[in-house]
Order: C-alpha cells, then structure tokens, then sequence
C-alpha cells in the first residue's frame, strides 16, 4: 500500500512537472522563487528513472538491485545520522556528501590524458632536476576550487558549448618494489602529489617541475586524476569506456642518463 501511494505521488509530481511553461522549468518554481535558493525539489526534475532498482524477474547476470528514490536521493545523507556531512571539508573519517553529480560529459567528449615525460618504462638518474609534462584533452582546465572549504562543494559542470568538464588535473607519484609488482599499492602513501591547477599551455600539456629530482632509487608509478572543479572525479555520460586518466611507470638509476624529452 505504501508503495503505491509513494509511486502515485511521485506520478503526481513527474505529470506536473511536464506542465510547467519552459521558463519555469529551467528558472523559477512557480510561485516565483528563484531555484536556486530553493529548500524544495523542483517538480520538472524529478527522475522517474530512479524508481526502479534496475532487477526484473529475468534477471540472472549477476546485476544487483540499485537504491531507489521518488525524490533524487535529496535527502539520503539523513539515512546514517551519525556520519557527518562533508561541508565542503575533507572529513578523514568518512562523510556524506548531498552535492549532486552535475552535467556528465557527452561521450565524445571525455577527458583523457597521457604522460609525455617520463615515458613509460624511462630509467632517469638520481638527485637531477627534471620536470613531468602530462598531455590532456577534453579538459577545461585552470579551475581549481579551495580544497580546504569547498572539497566535493558544487556538481560538476561542462563547458555550455563544447561539453567538456571545467575542472583540472593532479599527478600523484608512488614508489612500488618492482616492475613485476602485483602488491596493491595504499593510496595514503605516495611521495609527491601535486594539483596541476594552472591552464595547460599551447600544447595542451600541464607540467611541474621537481627540483633536485627523485634521491632514492628504485622504481615509481605515477598516475594523473583528472577532477572536476571541486575535486570530485571527472564524470561522464557512459560507463563502457577506457580510463579516463594515465598510469605509467618507471626508474631511478644511479649512473642513468636523463632521456630526452619528446
């Protein structure tokens, strides 16, 4: 019984969303309040695709039964009170965030990147200055929110005309025991992050110089991760696709020449 009179309400709300003149879909409810100052859900956006688990009685692929809402999960944050919401910090113990996804990037529009230097499998030499150079496409790069006050703060958003996420990048530098290496690597551990927070240049590459170079020998990897403005990871529109970042890997040597840059 419940659930038919959440399903009927929530057919309610989709039937008059439908109705609303298209100024009042995309501004305003329609006593005139600006949406965007609203506490209420605006009728017109109501996902009726979120009613569903995804699960039919024919289902047998190993598929499992998605979280539902008649309301786009505004108020899921409420369902484990006693995890604090994330507020624009970087709570360490875990938070909610009720920030929503935002504007997906079109398929022929996703971000993707690759390391220009170093290369994958180059051999560099200890304690020698040498700068990483990562190339990016699809990136509205050089929008970097404050990470202390608005981490995970606002949805994501595309460029209007092009599609691309508006955000930037980050390089993150771990050192692992070998090439051959099968041993999972903790993300809490790495010995140099970066946020690349500046715009990529003529070439559409981001780059940051490491002074005095790597002292230990031994081998690295080293991965990008490309954000959207507010840190969050860069969303898009399908979930069958390559990596949206790049991860390559290589070594220090002492006596090694430093390769030349392409």
């Amino acid at each position: 019984m419940m659930f038919t009179t959440q399903l009927w309400l929530a057919t309610l709300l989709f039937t008059a969303a439908l109705a609303l003149p298209p100024n009042l879909k995309s501004r305003k409810l329609s006593f005139g309040q600006d949406l965007q100052a609203s506490l209420s859900l605006d009728p017109s956006l109501v996902q009726i695709g979120y009613f569903s688990d995804g699960l039919s009685p024919s289902s047998s692929d190993g598929k499992v039964a998605s979280d539902t809402s008649f309301n786009n999960f505004i108020n899921h944050c409420a369902t484990r009170p006693g995890v604090s919401l994330t507020n624009g910090e970087q709570v360490l113990a875990g938070s909610c965030s009720s920030t929503p996804m935002g504007f997906l990037a079109p398929k022929n529009r996703m971000p993707h990147a690759k390391f220009v230097f170093p290369f994958n499998t180059a051999v560099i030499p200890p304690n020698t200055t040498f700068t990483i150079r990562l190339a990016v496409r699809n990136l509205v790069t050089g929008h970097f929110a404050n990470p202390d006050t608005n981490f995970h703060a606002a949805p994501q958003e595309t460029d209007p005309d092009t599609g691309e996420v508006i955000g930037h990048s980050h390089m993150a530098l771990q050192t692992i025991k070998s090439l051959e290496s099968t041993e999972p690597i903790d993300p809490q551990v790495f010995v140099l992050f970066k946020g690349l927070n500046e715009k990529a240049d003529d070439k559409g590459e981001l780059s940051v110089v490491v002074p005095d170079g790597l002292p230990d020998e031994g081998f690295y990897r080293l991965a990008s991760i490309n954000s959207a403005t507010n840190h969050q990871p860069a969303l898009v529109a399908v979930a069958q696709r390559g990596p949206l970042d790049d991860m390559i890997y290589f070594e220090v040597r002492k006596g090694a020449k430093m390769p030349q840059s392409p």
